[in-house]
């Protein structure tokens, strides 16, 4: 099995704990709604719609989840990279947004309702670092295919100059002018 394959999926278990952590903290979180103070965590809302926000964010996290499981499986990650690329980046600035917010309110509270915003944050981290990991996978690049030499070797740059040199003296060299223009 190629390495990118089995790094690629141990970042995809990594995420599906990540994801639990964050379904837990923030269903946790909506649970204990009526004991938050609505001042402490700038919402003048009702318990239903408090965290509606982080609902959205985990079942986003969770599709784009699907859908890197489903490329690799089509074989089609690299018809898919930047896509995939672009939203684990958005989903990483999103998490990473979160997890400031939910520390500050682990912070500012104590009791269960700490212990909840803390498991969010700490699935929002676990989130972000397993992106940032899955961006550098994904966004590296491949050489061109012309680029490789026999049985998938790479070419130097120094090589193919070489090669590029060795072509053109192979070939019949344009005689000079028999006379140049006057200045």
């Amino acid at each position: 099995m190629e390495p990118k394959i089995v790094l690629v999926t141990v970042c995809l278990a990594l995420e599906s704990t990540a994801l639990l952590f964050m379904l837990a903290g923030v269903g946790a979180l909506q649970n204990k709604c009526d004991d938050i103070d609505r001042a402490l965590i700038g919402a003048d809302l009702s318990c239903h719609a408090t965290y509606r926000y982080q609902w959205w964010l985990v079942v986003f996290n969770a599709a784009v989840q699907v859908g890197v499981a489903l490329a690799m499986i089509a074989d089609a990650v690299e018809k898919y990279r930047i896509a995939i690329c672009s939203l684990l980046a958005v989903l990483t600035v999103l998490l990473m947004d979160n997890t400031n917010k939910f520390l500050s309110l682990h912070d500012e509270t104590s009791g269960a309702l700490s212990d909840c915003a803390a498991v969010f944050a700490a699935g929002c981290v676990l989130a972000a670092m397993i992106h940032l990991v899955l961006i550098i996978v994904f966004g590296r690049t491949s050489p061109p295919v012309a680029a490789q030499g026999p049985a998938g070797t790479y070419k130097t740059y120094e090589n193919q100059m070489a090669e590029l040199h060795t072509v053109q003296d192979q070939q019949n060299p344009v005689p000079p002018p028999l006379s140049y223009p006057n200045v």
